[in-house]
């Protein structure tokens, strides 16, 4: 979910973000399986922000109940990985290749994985 939801932070899902994403889901299960039907959906519909926030109230608590280094790796992988699709459409000469709507859930997702 991270991963969508950083690539739609700006309002639009850019081919080479789908790309990426593809590329990196598919490190973590196969296309066919029920988790990647469900990508398929968000990548072809934005997830609603309810979704963003069952999200987010699931991080929380899985980071909660994780050893602090384990919750560490999880959140180091994920900002990699949603750091790899922010930048992954490009800007211009390099420039502004996170928008501020992908900079602002980046924060969130961060925020979400951080523990208190």
């Amino acid at each position: 979910f991270p991963l969508v939801a950083v690539a739609w932070g700006d309002g639009t899902l850019e081919e080479a973000e789908r790309s990426t994403i593809n590329m990196l889901s598919s490190t973590h299960f196969p296309k066919q399986c029920p988790a990647g039907q469900l990508l398929e959906k968000w990548l072809e519909t934005k997830p609603t922000s309810e979704m963003f926030d069952a999200w987010e109230k699931y991080a929380k608590s899985l980071v909660a109940a994780l050893p602090e280094h384990d919750a560490n790796e999880l959140k180091n992988a994920l900002v990699k990985e949603i750091h790899t699709v922010a930048t992954s459409s490009g800007g211009l000469l390099g420039w502004a290749a996170i928008s501020k709507g992908e900079h602002k859930v980046m924060q969130r997702i961060e925020a979400a994985l951080t523990r208190v």
